[in-house]
């Protein structure tokens, strides 16, 4: 049984078969077999700054460059008078800081930047 393709399918076909490092003459029906794995595949995607960034982080707490997200979100409760609803740990050109995002009795949410190493306010919006 001869099997027609038509360009378009050719094409897919040559592209899939290279990616996955075969070559062989079976009809399209075969090829979503390899391309689930390969659409799959990307959903896991983690971008590897981001990793480096968190062992990065959890190896400055360890070492005791850093306060502990704890402490200085009490420090931050207490200075901004409200309670804190968000946070982030950024690595900065000034050294590492905590972003944090706080509303107070009113409702009123505020943003304030504490650095990391010792605790203090730095910026509060």
């Amino acid at each position: 049984m001869q099997c027609r393709f038509s360009t378009m399918n050719k094409k897919l076909y040559i592209v899939l078969s290279l990616f996955v490092g075969i070559m062989v003459a079976q009809p399209l029906w075969f090829a979503p077999v390899f391309a689930a794995p390969i659409v799959n595949a990307s959903a896991g995607y983690v971008p590897i700054a981001y990793v480096d960034e968190q062992d990065d982080a959890l190896k400055a707490i360890r070492a005791g460059e850093i306060l502990p997200y704890s402490k200085v979100r009490k420090i931050a409760e207490k200075k901004l008078k409200a309670k804190v609803v968000g946070e982030r740990l950024r690595r900065t050109n000034q050294g590492w800081v905590y972003e944090f995002r706080a509303r107070n009795k009113k409702g009123r949410v505020i943003f304030a930047i504490f650095s990391a190493k010792n605790g203090k306010l730095i910026a509060r919006r």
